[in-house]
């Protein structure tokens, strides 16, 4: 009732062209184009967005699907929801990566890489959790919480390198948790790779024997 009342007095504007309008106008909407699948690592063109081998070996990651490249107006659901606290805009995320996404992904656990604390405390909720748990309810999957945060730093504006650094140290499994054997792993924006690569790897030394990779924005 609240939140009707709000969209009458103060009608959602689009996060794209600014136009009012829901979420995304439908223009807007259909702008949006998924990338050629690729190797979310090196760009090469593959089938399915699966790795090519090298870059298999590097992440650990068998297959990675991204709706679209960080020019794409598809990027401003991830500011909207991360910097404006929009659930909508997970909703809208997890829409677009369920496009991209196969339905053949049956025995797939779906979990997500966990935002940090102080992020999740600012916004009310943790927005890859949001995506992950709309995905997997589109995909008709199960949603699991595996992954747990351990350190206090933000990924935001780092290097490379520090990146590297930081995402060996940032991660761990949750406490009790039996980490399925196939694992679909969610998150917002692929950079340098260095989140999906370490979560991966804890994944795997937990039990988990294929994990593939979902985000909206491969950000290269």
């Amino acid at each position: 009732m609240i939140r009707r009342f709000m969209r009458v007095v103060a009608p959602d504007l689009c996060i794209v062209c600014g136009r009012e309008s829901k979420l995304l106008h439908d223009d807007c909407t259909e702008e949006m184009e998924a990338a050629p699948p690729s190797c979310i690592v090196c760009g090469a063109l593959s089938k399915d967005y699966r790795l090519c081998s090298p870059c298999r070996k590097t992440t650990g990651m068998d297959t990675c699907y991204f709706f679209s490249t960080s020019d794409s107006p598809a990027r401003r659901l991830i500011s909207s929801a991360k910097y404006s606290s929009n659930k909508d805009a997970c909703t809208a995320a997890a829409a677009l990566m369920g496009e991209i996404s196969p339905d053949y992904l049956d025995e797939f656990g779906v979990t997500h890489v966990p935002s940090a604390y102080s992020r999740v405390r600012e916004r009310g909720f943790d927005h890859a959790a949001v995506v992950a748990h709309e995905l997997a309810s589109r995909k008709q999957l199960a949603s699991h919480q595996l992954l747990r945060r351990v350190g206090t730093s933000k990924q935001v504006g780092s290097s490379r390198a520090a990146r590297l650094r930081q995402a060996k140290e940032q991660y761990a499994i949750a406490a009790s948790r039996v980490v399925p054997e196939r694992i679909l792993l969610v998150d917002d924006i692929y950079t340098t790779g260095a989140t999906l690569t370490a979560c991966t790897k804890l994944l795997k030394q937990a039990g988990a024997k294929h994990v593939y990779g979902a985000v909206l924005i491969r950000s290269k």
